[in-house]
């Protein structure tokens, strides 16, 4: 892992014979090297058509990046990928190849142009046959690039302090110039480990019959149904638990601001048909509030883990039908085993850095005697918070959150009975892995 005084600058402009057409040669110690240029699609990647790559870059939400098209960020990231080959070969690919190897082919695979990033994927193929993705993620504009420095570092942080890896491994970070047709224009690049198999979700009404679910997006084969409730509670236990193991006890920081409508969880199944959920992304790792001076640290500790819940339950439920369309909110059902998967992740937490189970049972006591209006007192200060980093889905929570306290309330009467099977849980994957 690069530390930030060793991030990469690249600056020039790669020296290298840019051909007509999608497909590049370059000869790198009198080897090949193929490079190609292509777009995600549902139905699998496609070459990237030459109108295409002549339109401007939409650099971010603010607007697209003058007189620079896509061709040229292509190259751009064409001369970075092939001048650092070595080292994200060596950081990142697994299986490693063998050194004496030669790079075959680089495909650069277009996957999303976002509001604040363009997600992409490295494909790396060498003589001997070793195949391994990376992913490349890009930003522009000044406030998408300090956002995406500040997630990598984050990100960086999360996956060297636990031990159980729930985001995407972070390999380099650097600031890069994208040039053509006489521009430049700096961005900021991170190279990080490709979550394989693992795909966005969001809820969607079904064409069929119009009933609502969970759908997975598979590139090459579309959107697909998770056709089971038990798998769609599960998407809900899992970010819950992820999101409970990555809060910081000693500092009270936790993963803020995230948006399961940005595709921040990504879902799959393992080889035993287990369902597997990853984070992404954290644009924001700080606590809700500040400690209290009148409190203990204990104290502290216990209102921050509550704001935590508070916080996870009312935007876990919040999402856009089919990714981008309007704004939903999902059915009480779900509120349950996101409640588990909190405690199940406070346990995995706690074992980790060796912290007394009396928390979650004082946790457990403090959720159940809480009423609705307790419940809404509380998240006028969350509500507040959001507002603070202006949330755009804040006026839509806002109006749902009598409701949701209601809903929340009845669930938090059988808090103690959900703490029990977390422990439960716990206990038999401790038993199954001594």
């Amino acid at each position: 892992m690069k530390k930030n005084s060793d991030r990469i600058n690249y600056t020039g402009v790669w020296p290298i014979l840019h051909l007509p057409g999608i497909v590049k040669l370059i000869y790198q110690n009198r080897a090949v090297t193929k490079v190609k240029y292509l777009f995600s699609t549902p139905l699998g990647d496609v070459l990237a058509p030459k109108d295409l790559l002549s339109q401007n870059i939409r650099a971010s939400s603010y607007g697209a990046a003058p007189h620079l098209t896509l061709a040229d960020f292509f190259k751009g990231m064409e001369g970075l990928i092939l001048e650092h080959a070595d080292q994200l070969l060596s950081e990142g690919c697994t299986p490693y190849p063998d050194p004496n190897s030669q790079l075959k082919e680089v495909s650069i695979i277009m996957e999303k142009c976002g509001a604040f990033y363009h997600v992409a994927r490295i494909h790396f193929l060498t003589s001997d046959h070793i195949q391994s993705d990376l992913a490349l993620i890009v930003a522009f504009d000044n406030k998408a690039r300090s956002l995406l420095k500040r997630d990598h570092l984050i990100l960086s942080h999360l996956w060297h302090d636990r031990t159980k890896k729930v985001v995407p491994r972070p390999i380099s970070l650097s600031d890069v110039e994208i040039s053509g047709h006489g521009n430049k224009l700096p961005v900021t690049v991170s190279i990080m480990e490709w979550l394989e198999d693992l795909f966005e979700w969001h809820f969607s009404l079904s064409q069929k019959d119009n009933a609502l679910g969970i759908v997975v997006w598979i590139p090459g084969t579309g959107t697909v149904p998770l056709n089971s409730k038990d798998y769609e509670k599960r998407v809900f236990e899992n970010i819950s638990e992820i999101l409970a193991y990555c809060f910081d006890p000693a500092s009270l920081e936790q993963i803020c601001l995230w948006n399961n409508a940005a595709g921040d969880f990504v879902i799959g199944w393992d080889n035993r048909g287990m369902l597997t959920t990853k984070l992404t992304t954290v644009r924001l790792y700080c606590p809700i509030l500040p400690p209290v001076s009148v409190l203990s640290s204990e104290e502290n500790l216990l209102l921050a883990l509550v704001y935590l819940l508070l916080d996870l339950t009312l935007n876990i439920r919040t999402d856009r039908l089919d990714g981008t369309g309007a704004y939903f909110f999902a059915g009480p059902q779900y509120i349950e085993p996101t409640v588990l998967g909190f405690f199940k992740g406070l346990r995995l937490l706690m074992e980790e850095k060796a912290m007394s189970i009396s928390y979650t049972e004082d946790l457990a006591s403090v959720l159940n005697s809480l009423t609705v209006q307790d419940l809404m007192d509380l998240y006028e200060t969350l509500l507040e918070f959001y507002q603070s980093w202006h949330r755009a889905d804040e006026d839509f929570l806002k109006k749902r959150l009598r409701t949701h306290c209601k809903e929340l309330s009845s669930v938090l009467e059988r808090v103690h009975d959900l703490e029990d099977m977390a422990i439960q849980a716990s206990d038999t994957l401790t038993s199954h892995t001594a």
